[in-house]
């Protein structure tokens, strides 16, 4: 996962001035049961830079179809993980005599693009720097356009495109090129990574998908004294792609900070650079994470997550699976415990610390705490070979904000090892 923090996200409610609270994602719904009236007009107001059609694609409920309370609740979930919006306010108008209902969508938009500065935190205290720019609402159709520059122990330069309605289905396309200059965990030497990613998502319906990856890489080892041992390619060169199928079952809202439901992943793939002293093997993994609330504390969230995943083949070191990390064990660094394969859960207490709000034009930011415990077992060869068995717990911070949904701030500790910290975009569950 893409690892960044935005800084500027951070320090906004500060400078903060006549704040209002933020309605992003609450519906006005009906107290009344208008089930299986018929819907005659769907609204759009407060649009500037977006089209309508961005809306009402999002939608089960169409005009002509059958007024349901639950599919108004699950169309404005989706309006609202199209992450353009600060603030949407749904309403329902009934027409007791046609028993018809019109339903408008009042929203107030995000600002369509952004530059950025990038703040790094990596593993082992490595940090790097640089500056991004962002575009989420490229010919007001949600596309989404992401260049970023970085340096420091990492030197990098990433291009990525999102179309979030590709072929005009619901099927998000990524495209990313990268260039990634980095040393290795210990310092001995260093590699260049190009890359070049494609990943397409197909919706088979609102709660499940699949999603497939095609890439190529090509990695080259800086370190004559120690190519032979850093990578499979005694040439210091290894070029090869790599493919890979995912599915994606879903019954809660991942990304509406979800408070009750499941959602699980199952992944397998492989890679190949064709030649004798090339990395070639395959891979696999499966997830399942849990949320749950208590009926007296609706706010406060339960959430588990389980995971495990194995790689078989001719692997480069770098290519190794790492059980510490901000993935995984966050207590432990990403230069910690490598394997071929891997097995791990997690648990979180999660509760709201700022609830969101409305900051400046229209950019809405929220902060929650979680409290954590992390455990797992790594084995340096395919669920065999030596084992490790490590753990930890902690507190986060989590800065909800546009465009990156997320800012992860967690602060693990584990016996022996002592205090890690790690600062991500996104939340792994």
């Amino acid at each position: 996962m893409k690892t960044c923090s935005l800084l500027w996200l951070l320090f906004l409610p500060l400078f903060a001035h006549g704040a209002t609270a933020s309605g992003a994602g609450s519906d006005s719904l009906a107290a009344m049961d208008w089930t299986g009236w018929r819907v005659s007009r769907i609204a759009t107001i407060g649009l500037r830079h977006t089209k309508p059609d961005v809306i009402l694609r999002e939608l089960e409920l169409r005009e002509g179809s059958a007024y349901s309370d639950s599919l108004l609740a699950e169309d404005a979930n989706h309006v609202k993980n199209t992450e353009l919006f600060a603030r949407m306010v749904v309403s329902v108008s009934p027409d007791s005599v046609h028993h018809e209902v019109d339903i408008s969508y009042a929203v107030s938009e995000r600002p369509r693009y952004m530059v950025y500065p990038v703040l790094d935190f990596g593993d082992n205290l490595s940090t790097s720097y640089g500056a991004g720019m962002l575009h989420v609402n490229l010919g007001g159709m949600g596309r989404q356009l992401f260049i970023e520059a970085v340096t420091g122990d990492v030197d990098s330069y990433s291009l990525i495109y999102r179309d979030p309605w590709f072929g005009g289905r619901p099927d998000p396309v990524y495209f990313e090129l990268q260039r990634k200059e980095q040393d290795s965990d210990d310092d001995s030497y260093s590699y260049l990574t190009h890359l070049v990613k494609i990943e397409h998502e197909h919706r088979i319906t609102r709660t499940r998908k699949t999603r497939a990856v095609v890439s190529w890489r090509e990695v080259r080892i800086t370190d004559d004294d120690t190519i032979e041992r850093r990578t499979v390619n005694p040439s210091g060169l290894d070029v090869y792609g790599s493919g890979g199928f995912s599915l994606i079952c879903n019954t809660t809202d991942y990304y509406a900070d979800p408070h009750r439901g499941a959602n699980c992943e199952f992944a397998f793939g492989g890679f190949s650079g064709g030649g004798a002293h090339q990395p070639e093997g395959v891979s696999a993994g499966a997830s399942l994470a849990t949320y749950r609330t208590l009926p007296r504390l609706p706010d406060l969230v339960f959430a588990g997550r389980l995971a495990s995943a194995c790689t078989y083949g001719r692997t480069a070191e770098y290519q190794m699976r790492y059980l510490g990390g901000k993935e995984s064990v966050r207590a432990g660094a990403s230069g910690d415990w490598s394997g071929k394969s891997l097995a791990h859960g997690s648990l979180e207490l999660r509760f709201p610390f700022v609830e969101r709000r409305v900051y400046f034009n229209h950019i809405d930011v929220g902060l929650g705490i979680v409290l954590f415990a992390d455990g797992g077992t790594i084995w340096r060869d395919t669920y065999s070979g030596r084992t490790l068995s490590a753990g930890g717990f902690g507190i986060g911070l989590r800065v909800f904000a546009p465009f990156v949904q997320v800012v992860s701030l967690d602060l693990a500790w584990t016996p022996g090892k002592g205090a890690v910290f790690h600062v991500s975009q996104g939340q792994v569950f």
